[in-house]
C-alpha cells in the first residue's frame, strides 16, 4: 500500500517546482505526473480508509451468515436443534450488524483524517501560490 501523504507531497511538490505562467498567477505542471499521483492516490485510498477491510469483513459476515442458515437448515427437525441454530444465528448476526457498525465508524474517522490532511495541504498550496502572486506583482511594480 502507498503512503496517501507521500503522494501528496509529491503533488506538493510538482506545485512547488512548476514552472511560473507568463501571465496570471497559475503555475505549470506537468499534467502527466499530477494524474499519475491522483490515480495513485485513488488506488491506495480504500486501503489507507479501511474501505477495503469493511469489504472484506462484510463478505466475512456474509459467508458467516450463509453458513449459518445452511446449517440451521441441515439440523435435526426438534424444537431444542431448531432453537439453538436461530440463537446461534441470531448471534452471528447481531456480531456481524456490530462488526459493521465500528467498521464504518472507523472508516469515517479514516476518512476524515484523509480530507483533513488534504484540505491542510491545499492550504499550504495555496498561501504559497499567494505569495508567489504577491512576489510577481511587486517584481512587475518596480519594473
Amino acid at each position: 500500500m502507498e503512503d496517501i501523504g507521500l503522494l501528496l507531497s509529491y503533488i506538493e511538490t510538482e506545485v512547488k517546482e512548476g514552472k511560473k505562467a507568463w501571465i496570471g498567477n497559475g503555475v505549470i505542471v506537468d499534467r502527466d505526473t499530477i494524474l499519475n499521483l491522483v490515480e495513485r492516490i485513488r488506488i491506495a485510498l480504500p486501503q489507507a480508509t479501511g474501505e477495503a477491510q469493511i469489504r472484506q469483513a462484510k463478505r466475512e459476515a456474509q459467508e458467516i451468515i450463509d453458513l449459518a442458515e445452511q446449517r440451521k437448515a441441515g439440523m435435526i427437525d426438534t424444537s431444542m436443534a431448531m432453537k439453538e441454530a436461530k440463537v446461534r444465528a441470531e448471534k452471528i448476526i447481531m456480531q456481524a450488524a456490530e462488526n459493521k457498525k465500528a467498521m464504518e465508524k472507523e472508516l469515517e474517522q479514516n476518512v476524515s483524517v484523509v480530507l483533513t490532511t488534504v484540505s491542510n495541504y491545499l492550504e499550504e498550496a495555496s498561501k504559497w501560490v499567494d505569495n508567489a502572486t504577491k512576489v510577481v506583482k511587486e517584481k512587475l511594480k518596480t519594473e
